[in-house]
């Protein structure tokens, strides 16, 4: 449940938060409740209701039927239903989707999954395009397919190596086409108490509409591109207490441009923790900071400390973020010809201008400071049912700061 407090902005205003798909201040949204029984049909799971498939080629939730059942060497499972969206009711859009995986190996498994879902949407008018915008080259908004249908094949392999490494390979194909690879190598060195993981991504496809079961407004963002992304992360194990961790990205665009939100990046952190310091208390601390192309980036600094009872837990933090971008700022003459362009033609665009490209690339390199704190905590209450909340406060450079958020929620298990 998302309850807004204090925000003047109306339900149709674009201020609103991009996730905030709802004309109300409280939200309330059921992400889970079905019936589960066991062994029906042998060695087997059979759940009815609202609940999230994480297998296959797409983790979607939905509202419908799951049934898996278990051999010697293999099994298989096949789902059904209608998408259960958090934000909005789709049960006019059906979803199914069926997998079998088979151990040739005892240290190797095979997977094939397939699944099939269907997005019934309004349909509205799409402008057209005319002779004096396409002078301008211009072009009308987009227009979305009022009923895309994605089909996705999923083949995905996991190989024990030797004893402390692992291998994992999954290979997508959307529509008959390549979609997605990713590769994956965890270990474990018993000398050293070192744990590592490296990955790779490769997105072979532009993802584009898709079906999903998130807020219909992540499609103004536009298509993500091509890219290559690299992950590698340690964890060493220093005494009994101690633990330190460096983690690096490296996300390379295939279409890198300041027009398109997939962006090519790196990302290193380091973190430390220390548990038990004394009387129970634990502490982390940790260092982030992301190199963005074009001039952008973020580095952050963290720490946090908790300590836990019997049935509580409490958590105390605090961060400090520094983020830099690169604008665009306009001059007066190519602005105000700008606006007087968008004046006088129906559907003109601000960016569209060549007279600004050619003669207005003054950018500016801005900063912006957010400090924060926290207090986190949980309850048991008892063995199926828990409380959480989390108090949050941050303080920006901007007139409104600070900011209060209030997060609670409720977990209980039947």
């Amino acid at each position: 449940m998302n309850v807004d407090f204090d925000s003047d902005a109306r339900g149709g205003s674009a201020l609103r938060d991009i996730n905030d798909a709802s004309q109300t201040a409280i939200r309330a949204r059921l992400l889970y409740l079905y019936g589960e029984y066991d062994d029906l049909w042998g060695d087997s799971t059979l759940r009815v209701g609202r609940q999230r498939i994480l297998e296959g080629a797409a983790a979607n939730r939905i509202d419908g039927i799951y049934f898996k059942q278990r051999h010697a060497g293999w099994d298989w499972y096949v789902f059904g239903g209608a998408r259960a969206s958090i934000y909005y009711d789709t049960h006019e859009d059906l979803l199914g989707g069926s997998g079998v995986s088979w151990s040739p190996h005892p240290k190797t498994r095979l997977a094939l999954d397939g699944h099939y879902g269907e997005d019934n949407r309004r349909k509205y008018p799409t402008p057209r395009g005319n002779l004096l915008l396409n002078a301008f080259s211009q072009r009308p908004p987009r227009r979305l397919n009022s009923e895309p249908r994605d089909f996705l094949v999923s083949f995905s392999i996991w190989q024990r190596l030797t004893e402390n490494i692992q291998t994992f390979g999954r290979f997508n194909l959307k529509d008959g086409e390549p979609d997605q690879l990713l590769l994956r190598l965890t270990g474990f060195v018993p000398d050293w108490k070192l744990t590592y993981e490296l990955s790779y991504r490769n997105r072979m496809k532009r993802a584009g509409d898709r079906i999903n079961d998130i807020t219909a407004y992540y499609r103004v963002l536009g298509y993500l591109e091509r890219y290559h992304h690299f992950t590698l992360a340690l964890h060493k194990a220093i005494g009994a207490k101690l633990t330190l961790s460096f983690e690096w990205e490296a996300h390379e665009s295939l279409e890198d441009h300041w027009k398109t939100a997939n962006r090519d990046y790196h990302r290193l952190a380091a973190m430390a923790s220390v548990d038990n310091v004394v009387c129970g208390i634990n502490l982390k601390a940790g260092l982030e900071q992301w190199i963005v192309s074009g001039d952008e980036g973020s580095w952050a600094i963290t720490g946090e400390v908790d300590k836990s009872w019997k049935k509580i837990r409490l958590t105390a933090g605090t961060a400090f973020e520094r983020y830099q971008d690169r604008l665009v700022r306009y001059r007066a003459w190519p602005g105000e010809l700008n606006l007087l362009l968008v004046s006088l033609i129906p559907g003109y665009y601000l960016t569209r201008n060549p007279i600004v490209f050619l003669f207005d690339d003054w950018a500016a390199r801005t900063h912006e400071n957010v400090y924060s704190v926290y207090l986190r905590g949980r309850w048991q209450l008892t063995e199926n049912q828990s409380l959480q909340a989390r108090v949050t406060c941050d303080i920006d450079d901007g007139p409104d700061a600070p900011y209060w958020r209030i997060q609670a929620s409720y977990n209980i298990q039947f």
